[in-house]
């Protein structure tokens, strides 16, 4: 018998000792990943281009850990998503 949300003798563990005890499912094995297209000279100064004076930034935007965000990309510009607070699950969704 397994015991239920309501029995107070069933051992509890806090949401962060299960997530540490789970073992990671791998969803997409980065070597199963498209190779990009490009040379990494391309993808550098695109990684510069608005420090460089190349581009210009027309928005920037955070967003919170637990939250969700939506922007319009224009025709021919580019987005670009940078992780700083540690690692993030995220979902990205593209419409046309």
């Amino acid at each position: 018998m397994h015991p239920s949300s309501n029995d107070v003798s069933a051992p509890s563990k806090s949401r962060r000792e299960v997530a540490r005890s789970t073992t990671p499912l791998i969803c997409y094995a980065i070597e199963n990943l498209p190779k990009k297209s490009g040379s990494e000279t391309l993808y550098e100064e695109l990684r510069t281009a608005v420090k460089d004076g190349k581009a210009t930034l027309v928005e920037k935007l955070e967003i919170p850990p637990c939250d969700a965000r939506s922007w319009k990309v224009a025709a021919g510009n580019l987005f670009r998503i940078v992780c700083t607070s540690g690692p993030q699950v995220w979902s990205l969704e593209l419409y046309l």
